[in-house]
């Protein structure tokens, strides 16, 4: 049985505002019962199960380590499991290196004036894995963002030839400079794309799931990473995929996973920049970034395609496009998220 679009609505806007579980406890004491419901109550009640585990794990590990840290309170409503460690400002290198010993990367470059810039600029620290189910972890080392927090780089003014440390400084010019030159028009917006974040499998399968694909669907996937949707949009009955991802090595990652799959001969990875690759053979794009640079996207791609084609992106957030979109929310043991749908 579907459930009502009106219970969907609800759980969006919850989702949204940060007030899912007092949303579901409200509605089971009305005595609804469906099983989009029962869907969230076991969501949240996994997520806070893997909440307690992963504050503890990392809280002992960073103990073993000899770290002195202490554990941040959990965001109320937060719906992931992101536990923060905080540190004192001369631990943070020590810090980072436990938590990239435990395969989790920094989505910023880690040496040179690029990331001292970042700690210059920047209070805390996020790092994720590309597991299936992946795990993520802050590191804070400032009870309050710096003076220089308006100023902070993005990914495109941290790029390019690594610089010594004391040049840090060099990237706040960059920022300012590009902000400047895009306001005046002589230069293109640089996006800013987020962390690095994966969708975690069970997630990702869900939400293809939820698109109905068939087998004249080509679904493209902006950004592929290790190949997870485009593995997922095939196996929920897309007729074909692709992927387009900028860094060689992730790439390669993806064609390992789809060649496992069994899936070479239906899903193709371009190591190539999405911005400029042809999307005329699409039916349906998907992105997973961050909801403030899928705004922008989302109306970027739309000005490269056709009529037709859905847009798909799937962030907790609200994603303000130009154009409004249907959303609808996704429940798994391992994550909580809302589609965004846009056709064109």
């Amino acid at each position: 049985m579907s459930p009502t679009p009106a219970l969907a609505t609800r759980l969006v806007e919850a989702i949204h505002a940060g007030t899912l579980r007092s949303t579901i406890t409200t509605l089971r004491a009305s005595g609804l019962e469906d099983p989009l419901l029962a869907e969230a109550e076991r969501a949240i009640a996994a997520l806070d199960r893997r909440q307690d585990q992963d504050r503890s794990r990392w809280s002992q590990r960073f103990a073993e380590a000899g770290l002195e840290h202490r554990l941040a309170e959990p965001e109320p409503g937060s719906l992931i499991s992101v536990p923060e460690l905080i540190v004192a400002p001369e631990d943070v290198d020590a810090a980072l290196a436990e938590v990239e010993r435990r395969g989790l990367r920094r989505w910023t470059p880690s040496g040179g004036s690029a990331a001292e810039a970042v700690r210059r600029t920047t209070d805390r620290l996020m790092l994720a894995s590309v597991a299936d189910v992946p795990e993520r972890v802050t590191i804070r080392w400032a009870e309050t963002p710096p003076r220089l927090a308006p100023l902070a780089p993005r990914i495109p003014d941290l790029t390019g030839r690594e610089l010594p440390a004391g040049l840090w400084p060099v990237h706040l010019l960059r920022r300012v400079a590009r902000v400047g030159l895009t306001r005046l028009g002589r230069a293109p917006a640089a996006p800013d794309l987020g962390p690095l974040l994966v969708t975690p499998v069970p997630l990702a399968e869900a939400l293809m799931r939820s698109l109905g694909l068939t087998s004249t669907d080509v679904v493209v996937d902006l950004g592929c990473g290790d190949g997870r949707l485009l593995v997922a949009a095939v196996d929920a009955g897309a007729g074909s995929a692709v992927g387009l991802e900028m860094d060689p090595d992730v790439a390669g990652l993806a064609r390992r996973r789809i060649e496992e799959a069994g899936h070479a001969e239906t899903i193709r990875v371009h190591t190539t920049d999405a911005a400029r690759h042809d999307l005329s053979d699409a039916t349906v794009i998907v992105m997973f970034i961050a909801a403030w640079a899928a705004a922008e996207q989302v109306d970027a791609v739309r000005r490269r395609v056709g009529p037709g084609v859905r847009i798909v992106a799937h962030e907790l957030e609200p994603i303000e496009a130009g154009q409004p979109g249907e959303r609808r929310p996704l429940f798994t043991d391992d994550a909580i998220s809302v589609c965004h749908v846009w056709t064109t």
